[in-house]
């Protein structure tokens, strides 16, 4: 059984970008992420139960972890799209 990576939040760079709507980013060791979901921390076993499931449908999850919330994010895949993405973060 796989197991979902654990992160401080505090470690990961947060950003916004456009796909039919405002949606919340994260970039962690040179990959890009999408949030699937955030739960307040004491819903932190939701948050393992959503990553596992995800894990289980075969896509890449991680999981940032604060004192406040915990947030299950999904791998973004798409060559172009982590591409753009890289290339608009490495602007600012």
């Amino acid at each position: 059984m796989l197991f979902p990576s654990v992160i401080d939040e505090g470690l990961v760079h947060l950003f916004k970008y456009w796909d039919q709507g405002v949606l919340q980013g994260m970039r962690v060791g040179g990959e890009l992420y999408t949030l699937l979901k955030s739960y307040p921390a004491e819903e932190r076993l939701k948050a393992y139960s959503d990553a596992q499931e995800q894990i289980e449908a075969g896509e890449s999850v991680c999981i940032t972890a604060s004192k406040s919330r915990y947030s299950v994010w999904l791998k973004l895949r798409l060559p172009e799209l982590v591409g753009l993405l890289s290339a608009a973060l490495l602007v600012r």
